[in-house]
């Protein structure tokens, strides 16, 4: 079943949106715009993104927002409309910011290395 993605278009955030397209198109899956939503970056997006998919009526399994706040406010706003989380809709954050481990389900995160990403940086600088 297809994973729809609510995204914002951030500088930092079209690396994340090309790493969606990658992973997909790796596992032969194509992009398709209609399961993507810009979101704003805040709970609301998440919200505004969830409802967008489910007004449109399509069908998929799983959300993934390209930061934990988005995904907190669909977590919130799926909830609110009945849906059992994992088991209606599973839906993965990023960034693994402190508050995702009080959302309740308790929220899957990727979580950037960034003091590994600072370290490393330190050390290519001349």
């Amino acid at each position: 079943m297809p994973v729809s993605l609510v995204s914002n278009l951030k500088p930092i955030q079209k690396d994340r949106l090309a790493s969606y397209k990658r992973a997909l198109a790796e596992s032969n899956i194509p992009f398709s715009d209609t399961l993507y939503f810009e979101g704003d970056f805040k709970e609301t997006g998440g919200s505004d993104g969830l409802n967008h998919f489910l007004e449109s009526k399509q069908k998929f399994s799983a959300l993934i927002c390209a930061n934990d706040e988005m995904a907190s406010g669909a977590i919130t706003y799926a909830r609110e409309r009945g849906f059992s989380l994992p088991k209606d809709l599973s839906i993965i954050g990023f960034d693994n910011i402190i508050f995702a481990r009080h959302t309740y389900p308790k929220l899957t995160t990727i979580d950037n290395p960034v003091n590994l990403m600072g370290t490393m940086a330190a050390k290519l600088m001349p």
